[in-house]
């Protein structure tokens, strides 16, 4: 007798579930079981659909929680998988990012923990595989676990029948190994259905939400083109969420134009270097992390807590201040590590995308304040970035105390955003997509910092059509002699710029003023090696200690005629500078000055740079070598020339400054 009422209710379930539904989607859920016949290959899994392994359920019922028995297991239903996207080989060459998404489809199922799942393969259906659960993490190795190490399982599909089972239980997906070019039918039986939310599938909010609050299966996922968040259903009976359309289309929204669109990828591109990866982002919440409170992965694994859950879920939160968690994380996945992103920039060039997001949502520049709590105050991060980047002489953004913290490093980047424009007009956020765009394009990939430097300053010269040297400079990010040859052969080093390193975007004020362009040398460490004479209370020393105010004169008495005028200096450390500047007293002026760089205190007789022609005044007079030189002594000499010096009975001379620059 049951025999027959059993294949009655197969044939049933077959008839429901006849229709296809559209991408990744479930159409019907019909009750019943399939009878699990052995047409598939061999499998090493009890495919009687009778028998449930309940080796786990103690521990499946503490993660990822339990499907209650009365919940309807589903026959014969089909899902559709489109198997069409850009294939990872081209993922890699391309978009040159730390991670890229994965062709892994959501099924809008639920396997029961130690139940059997059936899935039916069609004949054109290999390269693909099943995973039953969602949480990846591998905690392998890790103290005071929480949940078992490994709660997901994989298995092969092959054309035919094919079995399943995880005793834990767990969200459906299909994998594929390739792009199969078609949209592939699978069958599945024995699983529950997922009161998943899709945006531009699901349409009627509130009986979504209804089927929420019917279900009885623990996890559902909210899913979108570009991002799909794995949630526990039991936190949406804590935090109803009543607008999961706008809230997705949100999410969409960051995604294709706050992250896409920002590293100038699109789904229409010409170029397949450009093309978005076509495939959606993940993230999951869970029990216990291999790292942190949230890492950046495939899925982004967040903390399976209320602060996790309601930052993605209220949206009047995400409007007014974005979320910096979610953003963070992915800002990693899409960071640029062999290109430009420096090693200082680990935690820092990923948090750029909070700055596009609030950019483009037209967030005043108070609200910027509001972005992370580190980043306002007189003892924040911006505050403490600037004091800085105001400082003068060599610095090294990648290793100086002063600017290692991530934060910090934010500004200067911000600054470039804000306070920038395009050579042709336009937005000066635009900066980031020239990066992205260019690193896609260059021939060998950056593996050291000093390279990503170039690449940066370099770029962002060109995005600009300025010499933004001076910039970098006061930051700390110094380009080799190589490319600073290339940046002022098409730009050449400005007389004066405005001090863009001084703008603070919190309160939008500064880099305004006009000061010098030129890139000095630290003096700090600077002495006089030798001289030809001083009076004796204006000493060499005041050439060289920074104040234009003080000055070096020579001996005032008993310089016969053809006196020749000179100071060494000893630079403490060998620089590769492109040229010196000095002030001189317009009151004891000379025209001629040969100047000599060395490695050592023995200099050749040519002088590596000579004229004839100085002005006879107080300003700043820069001579630039024919190249670039690697030096630590730098000898200034004046030769007394009839006509060309300051003459009278002294025959005596005056330079306030004498500076290098790189």
């Amino acid at each position: 007798m049951m025999r027959p009422i059993l294949m009655s209710l197969l044939l049933t379930g077959m008839l429901l579930g006849m229709i296809s539904c559209q991408k990744n989607q479930v159409i019907s859920y019909p009750d019943g079981w399939s009878k699990g016949s052995d047409s598939g290959g061999h499998q090493s899994v009890d495919t009687s659909i009778f028998v449930i392994d309940k080796s786990m359920y103690s521990k499946a019922r503490v993660f990822p929680g339990m499907v209650d028995p009365t919940e309807r297991r589903v026959m014969d239903t089909t899902i559709s998988i489109n198997a069409t996207f850009q294939d990872a080989g081209l993922f890699n060459q391309y978009l040159r990012i730390s991670v890229q998404p994965q062709p892994q489809f959501s099924t809008g199922l639920w396997a029961p923990a130690g139940e059997l799942i059936i899935i039916d393969v069609p004949a054109d259906g290999m390269g693909l595989s099943l995973q039953i659960g969602a949480h990846t993490d591998n905690l392998t190795g890790m103290a005071d676990l929480v949940r078992d190490p490994i709660i997901v399982s994989q298995t092969t599909l092959n054309p035919g029948r094919n079995y399943a089972r995880n005793p834990y239980g767990g969200t459906i997906y299909v994998r594929a190994s390739r792009s199969l070019g078609k949209i592939i039918n699978l069958t599945f039986s024995g699983a529950c259905a997922q009161p998943d939310f899709i945006l531009g599938t699901t349409t009627d909010e509130a009986a979504w939400a209804a089927q929420v609050k019917r279900s009885t299966v623990p996890w559902l996922e909210l899913r979108s083109n570009n991002f799909i968040f794995t949630l526990p259903r039991d936190k949406f009976d804590q935090f109803p969420l009543t607008n999961p359309i706008a809230l997705m289309q949100t999410w969409d929204d960051i995604v294709n134009k706050d992250y896409y669109g920002w590293m100038g990828l699109s789904d229409t591109a010409m170029n397949d270097v450009d093309k978005a990866p076509g495939l959606p982002w993940r993230a999951v919440q869970d029990i216990q992390l291999t790292a942190g409170y949230g890492h950046s992965s495939y899925p982004i694994v967040l903390q399976n807590d209320n602060n996790w859950f309601t930052g993605i879920t209220n949206l009047n939160t995400i409007l007014a201040s974005g979320n910096w968690g979610v953003l963070h994380e992915l800002g990693h996945n899409c960071q640029m590590g062999t290109v430009w992103s420096l090693s200082s920039l680990g935690e820092t060039s990923n948090n750029l995308f909070s700055f596009k997001y609030a950019h483009r949502k037209g967030a005043s520049h108070a609200s910027m304040a509001k972005l992370h709590p580190a980043l306002p105050g007189t003892t924040g991060a911006f505050a403490t970035g600037l004091a800085y980047a105001a400082t003068s002489g060599f610095k090294n953004f990648n290793v100086d105390a002063a600017i290692n913290d991530p934060f910090r490093r934010i500004l200067p980047f911000v600054q470039l955003f804000e306070k920038t424009t395009p050579k042709g007009g336009g937005d000066g956020y635009n900066l980031m997509n020239y990066w992205y765009q260019q690193g896609r394009r260059i021939q060998r990939l950056n593996f050291d910092d000093q390279s990503k430097m170039d690449f940066i300053v370099e770029n962002a010269c060109d995005y600009t059509g300025q010499n933004l040297e001076k910039f970098f400079f006061q930051w700390g990010i110094n380009v080799s002699s190589l490319a600073t040859s290339r940046i002022r052969a098409k730009y050449p080093l400005p007389a004066t710029v405005k001090d863009l390193w001084t703008y603070n975007p919190i309160i939008d004020t500064g880099g305004t003023r006009t000061v010098s362009g030129n890139l000095y040398v630290s003096k700090t460490a600077w002495v006089v090696n030798s001289k030809s004479s001083d009076d004796g209370s204006n000493t060499a020393a005041k050439a060289i200690d920074g104040n234009t105010g003080t000055y070096w004169q020579t001996q005032w008495s008993s310089n016969p005629a053809g006196t020749t005028h000179f100071v060494v200096i000893d630079m403490g450390a060998t620089y590769t500078i492109s040229g010196v500047s000095l002030n001189m007293d317009a009151s004891r002026y000379f025209d001629y000055c040969n100047v000599y760089a060395s490695k050592t205190t023995t200099f050749s007789g040519t002088p590596t740079y000579q004229t004839t022609s100085l002005a006879r005044n107080n300003t700043e007079q820069v001579m630039t070598f024919a190249s670039p030189v690697t030096c630590r002594y730098l000898k200034i000499e004046i030769p007394r020339t009839s006509g060309h010096i300051y003459t009278d009975a002294s025959n005596t001379i005056r330079i306030s400054e004498i500076s290098a620059i790189y």
